[in-house]
C-alpha cells in the first residue's frame, strides 16, 4: 500500500514539451501585437488631445464632452468660458472640451446640396 502512495506522489517525466525559447518568442510576439494594435494608437490619440487642449484660443467653436456646442469667450488657467447662446455663458474645465468645430465640415449639408444639384440637372435634361 505504501508503494502505491509513493508512486502517486512522484511527478511524471516531461514528454516532448516545447522548448522554452518557443514559449518566450510566442509571448514576445503577443506583447508586440498588443503594443502596436492597442497601446501605441491610444497614446498617440492622447498626445493629440493634450496638444489640442493646450492650443485652445478665444473665438474657437468647440463641443464639450457633454455635447454642448459653443464658442470660447475667455480662458483662465483650466477654466474656459463658453458662449452657448446669446448672453448665455458656461464655465467648463479645460479637459471638458472635446472637439474643435471651427474647422470641421458638416457632411450632411454638402451631400444634400450636391443631391439637389444633381436632381435639378436631371429634371432640366428631361424637359
Amino acid at each position: 500500500m505504501l508503494d502505491h502512495l509513493t508512486l502517486l506522489w512522484q511527478a511524471a517525466p516531461p514528454q516532448g514539451g516545447s522548448s522554452p525559447m518557443i514559449t518566450f518568442l510566442f509571448l514576445g510576439a503577443a506583447f508586440a501585437i498588443i503594443y502596436f494594435l492597442m497601446l501605441r494608437p491610444q497614446s498617440k490619440i492622447k498626445k493629440e488631445q493634450n496638444n489640442f487642449l493646450s492650443n485652445l484660443k478665444k473665438g474657437q467653436k468647440v463641443v464639450t464632452i457633454g455635447g454642448i456646442h459653443g464658442t470660447i469667450m475667455d480662458i483662465k488657467d483650466n477654466d474656459i468660458t463658453v458662449l452657448i447662446a446669446t448672453k448665455t455663458h458656461i464655465v467648463v474645465n479645460r479637459s471638458c472640451i472635446s472637439v474643435d468645430m471651427s474647422q470641421a465640415k458638416v457632411k450632411g449639408k454638402s451631400s444634400s446640396s450636391e443631391k439637389k444639384d444633381s436632381t435639378s440637372k436631371k429634371t432640366k435634361q428631361e424637359a
